[in-house]
């Protein structure tokens, strides 16, 4: 899940510049797939739910198509996904704002370190030491993408590290969002009550434990790391101005809060934010809130 810059908005005599808003909520669309339990082993269930945002808030109970994508991405693309995850997958799909879904017993050779069937490779992990399997996520003829990370044995290493890897591998669970609070100031400001116009400071807070320690197979020595997750913050918004669509830090950044600037909008009415927190392992968390304008 990737960075985006907002981009200032000049207009000239010739033709007006466009402006990357990728923040802006103008029409229903998925902000976030939660899965819960974020990472399991192959043939376990985990629960996944979509959340929508819309220019009237947090959609719910709305009716997505489910369906776990079987094919690995060739090693000829370069997408993050297999472009034969856009076909139809009958055969898992579900309806409705929240499903369970089993993973595939193989889903360590088809995504993860064992070897897949006819002669490709195995995948490479990602930074973290994560493979994934994608979940394909239809909504009013748009199709997004969640991921479920597969806790897969590693492969490659002594007897000794994979047993070690074992005892002190925990899988992944989700982030939790403490709360969003308002500042004008650095003053605090009830959300109720946000002037019209106004220059809001937006502190998105986490619990500590969200951020989770884990160990990972070094690539080059096969042994043993130490890894530590890093949380990241996409915000959304109805109206306004949002100074930066993700904000958040690194693996060694061991904050629990992450700032962001929202300027109110001149006119009066409610709003609406999103901030969709991440760890670097897949776990994610939503919060949604309602601001009313006020002169």
């Amino acid at each position: 899940m990737r960075p985006f810059a907002l981009l200032a908005l000049a207009l000239s005599a010739c033709a007006p510049e466009f402006v990357d808003q990728p923040w802006l909520v103008r029409e229903p669309k998925v902000i976030a797939v939660i899965a819960d339990p974020p990472e399991v082993r192959p043939g376990a269930t985990a629960v996944f739910r979509v959340v929508v945002a819309s220019p009237g808030g947090t959609v719910t109970g709305a009716q997505a198509s489910w369906s776990l994508c079987t094919d690995p991405k060739p090693l000829t693309e370069n997408g993050s996904v297999s472009t034969r995850c856009l076909e139809d997958h009958p055969a898992s799909r579900q309806v409705g704002p929240e499903v369970t879904l089993q993973i595939g017993s193989n889903a360590c050779s088809l995504f993860g370190p064992d070897t897949p069937p006819g002669s490709f490779r195995p995948r490479d992990p990602d930074p973290t030491g994560g493979y994934y399997q994608p979940v394909i996520v239809g909504l009013d003829g748009a199709t997004s993408f969640g991921f479920e990370r597969l806790l897969c044995d590693p492969a490659g290493v002594s007897n000794d590290v994979a047993r070690d890897f074992a005892a002190r591998y925990a899988p992944n669970a989700n982030p939790v969002i403490a709360r969003l609070s308002a500042s004008i100031g650095g003053q605090g400001m009830a959300f109720e009550r946000i002037p019209a116009g106004a220059t809001v400071t937006l502190t998105l807070e986490w619990t500590a434990e969200s951020a989770e320690s884990f160990p990972l197979i070094d690539l080059q020595s096969l042994a043993l790391a130490d890894g530590r997750e890093s949380l990241q913050a996409s915000w959304f918004a109805t109206t306004g101005q949002l100074s930066s669509a993700r904000t958040g830090g690194s693996a060694g950044d061991f904050a629990t809060t992450s700032d962001n600037i929202w300027i109110a909008p001149q006119s009066t009415g409610l709003a609406f934010l999103w901030a969709v927190l991440r760890d670097s392992r897949g776990g994610s968390a939503a919060w949604t809130q309602q601001v009313e304008v006020v002169p």
